[in-house]
């Protein structure tokens, strides 16, 4: 057994209040997703591609959909629903990805889990991630443009705030 450890440093509030950028890019991954294995070499590729692209995350397209993230879960908001991939090969369903799911359903948001179109995206009224490290981080653009107002919007806003507290209760 390898373990290795190292300091945990939060996201700057800076993105958390500005939102950050995103791009696409296609899911050369095995479909096995679901699987929390080491091959991590496709996830590191793409959050590299993202880098070089001057965005935070990279997301996975299969066959025009969605799948994830290379390091965190997506969220689409589309009128009143709020969208994600369902579970399933193609994604590791993380903890705060269903933290999200529970709290938004608690609190009378339509979560919704099924399929995303990369060609809605663009159309989202909000979009964000969601993951250990980033916890629920607004997307403002995609692809080089912005996603509604290119600013945070209402709905991330208020699930940010609900899971921030549900954190703070426990």
């Amino acid at each position: 057994m390898v373990m290795t450890f190292r300091e945990f440093e939060p996201l700057p509030l800076k993105l958390r209040e500005e939102g950050v950028a995103i791009i696409s890019t296609p899911d050369i991954r095995w479909a096995r997703c679901n699987v929390k294995s080491l091959n991590l070499l496709p996830n590191v590729m793409g959050r590299e591609q993202a880098l070089r692209a001057g965005a935070f995350e990279a997301i996975f397209i299969r066959d025009g959909k969605v799948t994830e993230g290379a390091g965190s879960n997506l969220f689409a908001v589309i009128g009143k629903k709020v969208i994600t991939p369902p579970a399933g090969p193609y994604i590791l369903s993380g903890i705060t990805r269903e933290v999200v799911l529970r709290i938004g359903k608690e609190n009378g948001l339509e979560m919704v889990e099924r399929e995303l179109k990369l060609s809605q995206l663009p159309l989202a009224d909000e979009l964000f991630l969601t993951g250990t490290t980033v916890e629920i981080l607004p997307v403002v653009r995609l692809d080089g443009k912005p996603i509604a107002t290119g600013r945070p919007g209402e709905k991330t806003k208020f699930l940010c705030r609900a899971f921030q507290e549900q954190i703070a209760s426990k």
